[in-house]
């Protein structure tokens, strides 16, 4: 393994993942890293994939497709509802061009230019990394002093926090108690547990959690029978009860708010009723709006505002309106239903991935992958994960497909060192 390449896959995903996109100070670095991405799809991709016997995949297709149609569409459609000019709305969606990185990378797994272990062990780096980094800046920031940095921080019940990026964390999380379900390890577990406690934030733990939950019980529910399942089931609840402990014992006052804060979600779910969490209320109101925006367009949707052109959603649209608040809702205000069945459609892509994966074979990386996805999929349905975010959906589909191909690979090269035994894929570095 060459250490060098750990440390640009470090550096790079990071970039790709815009984690830091909103921190003071980090936005020229991004919308370079944006540029750049561009420039590679328009000047070097291409030429590369000119070359004989080098013809794009299907999935490749999909991603440039995703790329080009999304600014357009969105782009016109908010010319055509609300006379914004079309280049600002081609602006707008400016960081679709980080897909790039994705074809980027696909190509370089085909190539074996990087290897499986490699992005397995930058994976766990930014995990434990973003982990520890974000617990400190929790701890040592006041976040009320940078709600003036849009996407850095916000403000929630008057009081401040910062909104951050726990992607790389919950992969791990899922690493681990993967690894610990097939290796009965209780370390492996702690060590999910302490990723995920050390990664949640105040306001996003509800859905974040459950989610998490939602893809661990689904997994093993396919991987063991009933009678392990019954054992499994109690030490998972014994393990969620931990968590809402420490997080209790951390933060008593803010966790008494936010159950609260889950009692008013279930209120306006359940009845409508306007309730005392300003953030639940509001999204009664962003729904409407939405709905009408549906009925209107209901095909190819409305289009995104620029923030820059004449105070973006909150003033055209009448009240602060995002359509990411309301998830699927919102994507069918967005690009209708074309833009619903157009990012669903990345997932027809990992249908095709797990069908190569012989049945029994288990790698802590594949099984996190795939769990992972799931985890996207599932919580794309109320935030448009896999649409806003489309660039880290993508990219573990990419890896999903390598390690797809790679298993392939091994299974017909079963004379390797890392040939399939006893149903366990013996992980082996890819030739460079």
């Amino acid at each position: 393994m060459r250490m060098k390449r750990v440390f640009l896959l470090v550096l790079l995903l990071p970039l790709m993942f815009h984690t830091f996109m909103y921190f003071p100070g980090f936005s020229p670095i991004q919308e370079g890293w944006n540029l750049l991405c561009l420039l590679y799809l328009v000047f070097v991709y291409p030429w590369g994939r000119a070359k004989p016997g080098k013809s794009i995949n299907s999935f490749d297709w999909y991603m440039i497709a995703l790329i080009v149609v999304d600014p357009v569409l969105s782009a016109i459609n908010a010319w055509r509802e609300f006379g914004q000019p079309i280049m600002y709305g081609l602006l707008t969606e400016r960081r679709i061009a980080l897909i790039a990185c994705v074809l980027f990378f696909a190509r370089a797994l085909r190539r074996r230019s990087i290897t499986l272990r490699e992005v397995e062990k930058a994976l766990l780096i930014l995990a434990w990394g973003t982990m520890i980094l974000f617990r400190i800046m929790r701890t040592v920031i006041n976040p009320s002093d940078y709600t003036d940095y849009i996407g850095f921080a916000h403000s929630i019940m008057g009081e401040g926090e910062l909104s951050l990026q726990v992607y790389f964390a919950f992969f791990g999380v899922l690493y681990y108690a993967f690894r610990g379900f097939h290796t009965g390890r209780a370390r492996d577990y702690m060590l999910a547990l302490l990723l995920l406690g050390g990664s949640l934030s105040v306001s996003g733990w509800r859905q974040q959690v459950l989610t998490l939950l939602l893809t661990f019980f689904f997994f093993v529910c396919r991987w063991t029978n009933w009678r392990r399942l019954l054992v499994l089931l109690p030490q998972m609840l014994l393990g969620l009860a931990l968590l809402v402990w420490l997080l209790f014992a951390m933060t008593p006052e803010t966790m008494t708010e936010q159950f609260g804060r889950l009692q008013d979600a279930f209120t306006v779910v359940l009845s409508g009723e306007r309730v005392e969490d300003a953030s639940a209320t509001a999204r009664i109101g962003e729904t409407l709006f939405a709905l009408e925006g549906i009925a209107k367009h209901p095909i190819i949707g409305n289009g995104n505002l620029s923030n820059q052109w004449q105070g973006g959603g909150q003033l055209q649209q009448g009240e602060h309106f995002y359509w990411v608040d309301v998830g699927t809702i919102g994507v069918l205000y967005f690009l209708g239903i074309f833009g619903v069945i157009l990012y669903a459609s990345q997932y027809w892509f990992v249908l095709g991935a797990v069908k190569k994966l012989p049945p029994g074979v288990h790698t802590p990386l594949m099984d996190a992958t795939k769990g992972f996805v799931f985890y996207s999929m599932i919580y794309s349905v109320t935030t448009a994960f896999c649409v806003a975010d489309a660039v880290i959906t993508l990219f573990f589909i990419a890896l999903l497909r390598g390690i797809a191909n790679e298993v392939c690979f091994l299974e017909s090269a079963r004379s390797a060192a890392g040939s399939i035994q006893s149903g366990v894929l013996v992980p082996t570095p890819l030739r460079s």
